[in-house]
């Protein structure tokens, strides 16, 4: 005995909220950050939305209503601007009065305006030598690091980078 059937299942909520934003930000960018809300309660509604960023200046209305008719859906926009580098945290809240709700957060990266900076230096170290570190006026102190590495020979730099080489995308090591 053998047999075949095929099942279409739609998973939804009565109201869903999307948010659409570029998948990083550079310091000083200016972007729009929208939320689409999908209105899915079988009955026309009147839908507030709520945003709420860290990381980011956004200008407008943060708490907005529109009129959603059923199965429809509606877009709401904001302009936003990328005040420094770190992490953005993007949230969206979406109900209708009669308690039906959805939210949605996104976590966006900043980066630096500017370019990597990095120095190296080689030499031989005696049993008490010094290493003056310049950080300079103008490096982000949200995104800048240190990472000092010492080896006893050129040998053991070589062997550290055999595994970066290996790593290298496109397989053309």
């Amino acid at each position: 005995s053998v047999g075949q059937t095929t099942m279409n299942v739609k998973a939804r909520k009565e109201l869903m909220v999307r948010l659409e934003a570029p998948s990083f930000f550079v310091e000083t960018d200016k972007q729009r950050i929208a939320a689409l809300v999908t209105n899915d309660s079988g009955r026309d509604a009147d839908v507030n939305i709520e945003l709420s960023a860290t990381m980011l200046k956004v200008s407008g209305e943060l708490k907005q209503k529109q009129r959603i008719t059923a199965g429809a859906t509606a877009t709401f926009e904001w302009e936003s601007e990328a005040a420094t580098s770190g992490e953005a945290i993007i949230t969206a809240k979406a109900w209708i009065d009669s308690k039906i709700n959805d939210g949605v957060e996104l976590r966006v990266p900043i980066q630096t305006h500017g370019r990597l900076y990095s120095e190296s230096t080689a030499g031989t170290i005696g049993r008490e030598s010094r290493l003056k570190i310049v950080v300079r006026d103008n490096a982000d102190q949200n995104s800048g690091r240190l990472k000092l590495t010492l080896t006893p020979s050129l040998a053991g730099n070589l062997v550290s980078s055999l595994d970066e080489l290996i790593d290298y995308p496109y397989g053309c090591v």
